[in-house]
């Protein structure tokens, strides 16, 4: 997923962890499995990152998080090659601090608009392809363009998600230019 903060919301579904979190490494361990999931490869030693997106932690701001599982996960992001440096629009800031913990506001539910009733959340940062001399993300027209030339996997994926309740705040735009081929 692509983050922006300068962006109108989109919408995702919150899935819970194969096991339950209760230390750091519990944690590592369910990123480690997200990643493989989003690199859609074996899982192998733990990665959590490329040079593609990384595995971020959100963290509930009304919940009382252990220390050590907030500490042992930066521990872990700090030995992540490469990790973070997603690209932001000019203005936005850092996406993904040097902890690994996103930085967006806490997501409330779309059912009641209520905030998500979660202690963590992990999610998958994805580079954006920036236009305009790395000064815009892309519009609509030109995603669609992009996926065109790549291949029906990337419009597989795209439609996969929306079909699933993975939205963006563009997909209506996108779906109308990839009919339009």
């Amino acid at each position: 997923m692509v983050f922006s903060r300068g962006c109108a919301p989109g919408q995702a579904k919150v899935v819970p962890c194969q096991d339950q979190v209760r230390s750091s490494a519990d944690l590592v361990e369910e990123a480690g499995h997200l990643w493989a999931a989003e690199a859609r490869k074996a899982r192998k030693s733990g990665r959590i990152s490329a040079n593609w997106g990384c595995v971020t932690l959100l963290h509930n701001p009304h919940r009382e998080i252990p220390a050590e599982i907030l500490n042992g996960w930066g521990a872990r992001v700090a030995r992540a090659r490469p990790y973070g440096n997603i690209w932001q629009a000019p203005g936005e800031g850092t996406l993904v601090n040097e902890r690994g913990i996103l930085q967006i506001a806490w997501p409330a539910s779309s059912a009641d608009n209520n905030p998500v009733c979660i202690d963590l959340l992990l999610a998958t940062a994805t580079q954006p392809s920036p236009q305009g001399n790395r000064s815009r993300y892309a519009t609509a027209e030109e995603i669609a363009e992009l996926w065109r030339r790549d291949g029906e996997n990337n419009v597989r994926y795209f439609r996969n998600n929306v079909q699933c309740g993975i939205r963006t705040f563009e997909d209506e735009a996108i779906t109308a230019e990839l009919q339009r081929q």
